[in-house]
């Protein structure tokens, strides 16, 4: 869980992530709820979301 706040505070708090390297934004978000989802016993696959 660590991690994934990490994650989302860094994406959080620059404004200008989607402009300055969205691909990169994105892929934080996504191994963040990745992370999130390992405790919870989800299935990435199932959520339909891509990478």
């Amino acid at each position: 869980m660590l991690r994934a706040a990490y994650n989302w505070k860094l994406v959080s708090s620059d404004p200008g992530n989607f402009a300055h390297n969205p691909d990169y934004t994105l892929e934080l978000l996504y191994d963040s709820i990745e992370d999130l989802a390992g405790p919870l016993d989800i299935d990435m696959k199932e959520t339909d979301i891509l990478r």
